[in-house]
């Protein structure tokens, strides 16, 4: 992987020195596939469509890489849900707000 993403770095430098594109010293083509994937997810918060978008195999691969590293993103998510007290299984029989389901 690491012969073929070289390959491709090589060639975007060769296409951005012809339209005189000045690219960062250290850019790679693998930096600029993982900015993409980071944009995806912070964008949409879907990791399926981030896997889809970068061809990954697996969702422990995608989460590896794009879960590990945005914390801030991660926190934003979790601040989203209401928590509520008690066991899973008193919910089903009370509304929401019912005695045994009180939001914190």
């Amino acid at each position: 992987m690491r012969h073929t993403s070289w390959h491709v770095t090589k060639l975007l430098r060769s296409i951005a020195n012809r339209a005189g594109v000045t690219l960062p010293a250290g850019f790679t083509f693998h930096g600029l596939r993982k900015q993409f994937g980071s944009f995806v997810h912070q964008a949409t918060g879907d990791l399926v469509a981030t896997l889809r978008l970068l061809g990954h195999a697996s969702p422990q691969v995608t989460a590896a890489i794009y879960l590990a590293d945005d914390v801030a993103h991660l926190a934003r998510q979790v601040g989203r849900f209401r928590v509520v007290s008690g066991m899973a299984d008193e919910h089903t029989d009370q509304p929401w707000g019912g005695p045994r389901g009180q939001y914190l």
